[in-house]
């Protein structure tokens, strides 16, 4: 019986792990998508300064 619940344990910790490299993969990878979404805007802002330099000159 300790030894079927010493490998429940041991079941239930790699479960954990797993869920928490899971989750924190996904927060990885959601920090990349803000970061690329904050570059795109960064860009079309500059290329919108661009395009009114251009008219006004």
């Amino acid at each position: 019986n300790s030894k079927l619940q010493a490998q429940l344990d041991a079941l239930r910790k790699a479960v954990g792990e797993g869920e928490i490299k899971s989750l924190q993969s996904n927060l990885t990878l959601e920090k990349v998508h803000g970061k690329e979404m904050k570059l795109q805007n960064e860009q079309f802002g500059i290329e919108i300064n661009q395009t009114t330099w251009r008219c006004h000159s």
